[in-house]
């Protein structure tokens, strides 16, 4: 393995380099990409050879063992002590990535002083506070960098303001890809339509935003920082629950060039991921209201006059489940990062769950597995005991013979 890590370097940083440079996306031009391109190929041979250099120095501590030349004590160290190695190689870049890229602004351990600093009153934020309804925030650093800066702040998530950034770059797929693809498309047109289905009442902004009817100025100054900031209604936001009564059958990328291309009216319109077993009629006069929103359940009060599609602007992912009336009902994958729900004419009341139960049988499977190896571990020391005082028995019936 280790040779096989060496001579193959040059192939990492070469050919693989070049063929991951255009799945780079977010590099700024292709000089830059070629550069990430070659530096990731780099890094991941030097990872290759020191995967080789473990197994290696794994490899001879089992001889050892095998052979009898280390002691059981001894080899069980000597591999703790490879696997802390090996452990520590890899976390370092991870705990302190402005170690490893040279960059203090990448720093994300910083001082119980800093952290405290969030929990500090903001201008911002305590404007933003004020809002009684669901919502969301489009956090930008200006109008024509609106994916960067700001964008990724987790600031507002200190005070429990919901933002479409996010608060980790470890986001579900469905979410990253229509970040990635659909949203930047229909911003590059002046398209915003796309924002109203996530529910985003309110812009900040880093920079002023150009005079627009959609647009209301709400607020403006510094906050606690002393950095400049626009906060801007978004009078057209959709609510956290609204209705349809058309619908269009189209999933993964078809779904998100769909969306991108500005062809669905979001708010008159859903594209869904598969048919959805009931044909709606009319949404006029359907009403939804949220009376439970917690972090893994939603209630909903729906009155509707004829059958139509509940779109809930929460992220599609399969471990949602829903019952309608006390009956289970199927969550529909809807403009391929949201849910829906179609539902028939009359009065219903919605429930929306996160299952546990995958989380739970993990849970069990650890617990046992951990349960069985310390039992064990018990069993080989009692064995191991038992066969040291025999042999120590024997000893001491034997007689030496002259």
């Amino acid at each position: 393995l280790l040779l096989l890590a060496v001579v193959s370097s040059g192939y990492w940083t070469g050919t693989f380099a070049g063929r991951i440079q255009d799945d780079l996306v977010m590099a700024r031009g292709t000089q830059q990409a070629a550069g990430l391109a070659r530096e990731a190929g780099e890094r991941l041979a030097g990872d290759l050879v020191r995967f080789g250099v473990m197994c290696l120095v794994a490899s001879a501590i089992m001889l050892g063992f095998y052979t009898r030349r280390l002691a059981p004590v001894v080899a069980g160290v000597l591999v703790m002590v490879v696997g802390c190695v090996d452990f520590y190689l890899v976390d370092r870049n991870i705990l302190h990535p402005e170690r490893f890229r040279g960059y203090e602004s990448l720093r994300i351990i910083h001082p119980r002083s800093t952290m405290d600093k969030y929990d500090d009153p903001d201008p911002v934020t305590t404007f933003l506070e004020k809002e009684q309804r669901h919502y969301r925030i489009f956090p930008v650093q200006s109008p024509r960098q609106p994916f960067s800066g700001l964008f990724n702040s987790n600031r507002f998530m200190a005070r429990e303001i919901a933002s479409i950034g996010g608060y980790n770059p470890a986001k579900l797929k469905v979410y990253d890809d229509f970040l990635r693809t659909a949203l930047p498309a229909a911003l590059s047109r002046g398209d915003y339509r796309l924002v109203d289905m996530l529910n985003v009442r309110y812009i900040v902004s880093g920079a002023p935003y150009p005079d627009h009817p959609r647009f209301r100025a709400a607020w403006q100054g510094t906050n606690a920082a002393g950095e400049q900031r626009f906060v801007y209604e978004n009078m057209p936001a959709l609510p956290r629950v609204y209705f349809v009564d058309r619908y269009r059958v189209a999933s993964g990328d078809d779904a998100l060039q769909l969306l991108g291309s500005g062809a669905v009216d979001v708010g008159e319109e859903v594209v869904l991921a598969e048919s959805p077993g009931l044909e709606p009629s009319s949404d006029e006069g359907a009403t939804a209201e949220v009376s439970e929103w917690e972090f893994s359940r939603v209630r909903i009060s729906a009155s509707l006059p004829q059958a139509a599609i509940l779109v809930v602007s929460e992220v599609y992912y399969p471990g949602w489940k829903a019952t309608v009336d006390g009956e289970p009902a199927h969550v529909l994958q809807a403009n391929h990062v949201l849910r829906a729900l179609a539902l028939p004419a009359g009065e219903h009341d919605i429930v929306m769950s996160y299952d546990t139960s995958l989380l739970k049988r993990g849970l069990t499977l650890s617990v046992s597995a951990f349960s069985i190896s310390l039992l064990m571990l018990i069993g080989s020391i009692v064995v191991t005991r038992t066969r040291s005082r025999r042999n120590l028995g024997r000893s001491d019936l034997h007689t030496d013979v002259q």
